[in-house]
């Protein structure tokens, strides 16, 4: 048993598996989207380019639940959450993007990736100043 389990948090094995199911349909959401609004774009190098930049919150995300799973059980949580999060909040923006077409939309399929990264950095951020708070005490 981990030192921080409280009686409300005991396993984050559910929440982890649904947070990784949200982050692979998301990414798979996401590109499909992305590829059927820029279909009738010609250019391959600007779709590749779109495309690796529209799948890195998801990979990032992944990475980061792979690699800290040794964290503790609160800050898994947290993060487990925000794999929650970005994948709706992004497929909603995409998806509103491809039912209400504008005339340019790319603008939000470099926003919403950015503005992910973004998220992911002030999380990382916030769990540095906690963990390092804590273990001032």
């Amino acid at each position: 048993m981990r030192k921080d389990e409280g009686p409300y948090i005991k396993d984050s094995r559910g929440l982890r598996i649904a947070a990784l199911i949200a982050v692979f349909l998301g990414g798979v959401g996401s590109l499909f989207l992305m590829f059927r609004i820029g279909q009738s774009n010609p250019s391959i190098i600007l779709m590749a380019m779109f495309t690796v930049w529209v799948a890195s919150p998801f990979v990032g995300l992944a990475a980061g639940a792979a690699v800290l799973k040794r964290w503790q059980l609160i800050n898994e949580t947290m993060l487990y959450c925000l794999m929650l999060v970005i994948p709706a909040v992004s497929l909603a923006l995409y998806i509103d993007v491809y039912l209400r077409p504008r005339p340019q939309p790319a603008f939000m399929f470099l926003v919403v990736p950015f503005c992910s990264w973004l998220a992911m950095l002030l999380f990382f951020l916030a769990q540095a100043f906690m963990t390092r708070r804590r273990s001032a005490n």
